[in-house]
């Protein structure tokens, strides 16, 4: 991970704007600033899929509840953990810092009963419907909150919405923020890339900043579209990445098919779970982008596999 000094105001004003492309119209995002600056050391690359995850995880609830006019709240303030979270040793804290800021991310959809709430955190666990995610998001979410030293809380109430509290600790000394943009990908040459994930913030993510470094990303959201879309323009790609768990074929699956047709061509898997799963598939990838990624990772596996395309 590439860890920075992250002032979340501006943070999360650019993240609400960003967002948009994954949130419908219909459904409004409110954000609240109880304050100037809150520094906190994260990786601004993991932190924004992190936050992504909850607001697409907030419109699926909205979606899922009939006649709501959909409201999704990202509030940001001073606030300590509650004692429930700091006397907990499963968070693994090594230290609580008197000072702390909470990210709480609040939708007015289905809610969940105590249940799922008991469960949301598991991996795989997941309420949605078949071909909808892998229920791998929350998991990662408190995977990488707690890696931070921080602590993930949620409330809910079946019908009446959800709202999930993210705890960190602050950076009180802080001389400066570290400019996001020095975490820069290696900048492209226009190289096609084939980008499948059926994880719409965590797919809409990685290609943002693929574009923004001038390659060129054509998307799918399952491994069947992954097919269609390698029919179409497979003589014509440089790179494929390719979640492995997915939907209507896996990712394993996928880059059989392909390597049977262009054997030359460079394919990434990228997942959570990619060893354990790769290792019970019998795959065995020279290249390999571990979730939640990182510009760092992300460079060295675009430098591997498109080496030769610029030799």
């Amino acid at each position: 991970m590439i860890q920075k000094n992250v002032d979340l105001v501006p943070f999360v004003k650019e993240l609400s704007r960003f967002s948009r492309v994954s949130v419908p119209e219909s459904i409004d995002i409110d954000i609240r600033l109880d304050g100037e600056s809150f520094i906190v050391c994260c990786d601004p690359v993991q932190m924004q899929q992190t936050l992504l995850n909850m607001i697409v995880n907030a419109t699926h609830a909205i979606e899922s509840k009939a006649g709501t006019a959909g409201r999704i709240v990202l509030h940001i303030a001073a606030a300590l953990p509650p004692l429930h979270l700091m006397n907990n040793d499963s968070w693994a804290f090594d230290k609580q810092p008197e000072q702390w800021v909470c990210i709480s991310i609040e939708d007015n959809g289905i809610g969940m009963d105590s249940l799922v709430m008991g469960r949301v955190f598991e991996p795989f666990y997941t309420t949605k419907d078949t071909g909808v995610g892998t229920g791998l998001g929350l998991a990662m979410v408190q995977s990488y909150i707690q890696a931070l030293h921080g602590a993930i809380d949620l409330y809910s109430q079946p019908g009446e919405g959800s709202r999930f509290n993210i705890y960190l600790p602050l950076l009180v000394q802080a001389t400066a923020v570290d400019d996001i943009k020095q975490s820069a990908v290696h900048k492209g040459h226009g190289e096609l890339v084939l980008l499948a994930d059926d994880d719409e913030g965590i797919r809409g993510a990685l290609c943002d900043i693929l574009e923004s470094a001038n390659y060129r990303v054509i998307e799918a959201v399952n491994g069947e579209e992954v097919m269609q879309k390698f029919a179409e323009f497979g003589s014509s790609l440089h790179l494929v990445i390719l979640d492995v768990v997915m939907p209507k074929s896996t990712g394993v699956q996928v880059a059989r098919h392909i390597r049977s047709i262009r054997s030359e061509l460079p394919v990434v898997f990228m997942t959570a779970y990619a060893q354990q799963v790769l290792y019970d598939s019998g795959e065995e990838p020279a290249l390999m982008l571990a979730k939640p990624w990182d510009i760092e990772n992300l460079n060295a596996v675009l430098a591997l596999s498109l080496k030769s395309k610029r030799a």
